[in-house]
């Protein structure tokens, strides 16, 4: 189930969805998955060409069956939008997240507490009239109180968006 709001005006957005799982939708075989975002979007004019900015916050809880697997994470991000020259657009996101589990983990013997750093670079700049090209670079920092689940990933992406 997914349901959502959205209030828009020429300068700025709000949306507000809710999203729910229950056992075997969406991957989530282990209990119910209750998803609520909140994001804004507003335009801005001034220096530094910053278009927009687009903060978000996401509560998320996971009531699975699995007592240790289920848990409450927290995240909140903020999107800058920013035209460069040539008609690039380059999207800088930061955004941390705290996931709280719900019971004891089994093999470890403590209740595991994890945390996220992450920044998002996302360019693009059109190719043609119906052909954008994009490049992605995602870098974070995972955090747990149990060793085993941290680590620190990087993502590069790169692709072509064609629109007939």
């Amino acid at each position: 189930l997914k349901m959502g709001y959205a209030l828009w005006t020429s300068q700025a957005r709000l949306l507000v969805d809710l999203h729910t799982s229950l056992d075997d939708e969406a991957g989530n075989s282990d209990g119910t998955l209750l998803s609520l975002r909140v994001r804004g979007w507003r335009k801005c004019t001034g220096p530094l060409d910053l278009a927009g900015i687009r903060p978000s916050v996401q509560v998320t809880m996971d009531q699975a069956d699995t007592k240790y697997l289920g848990y409450i994470d927290i995240t909140a991000g903020m999107m800058l939008r920013f035209l460069l020259p040539k008609q690039v657009t380059l999207d800088v996101t930061p955004s941390y997240k705290t996931r709280d589990y719900d019971a004891s983990h089994p093999d470890y013997g403590v209740t595991r507490n994890d945390s996220e750093f992450k920044c998002r670079l996302d360019a693009s700049q059109p190719w043609s009239m119906k052909t954008t090209l994009t490049a992605t670079l995602s870098l974070s920092q995972h955090d747990s109180n149990i060793d085993y689940y941290t680590y620190d990933e990087t993502i590069v992406g790169a692709g072509i968006t064609y629109a007939p």
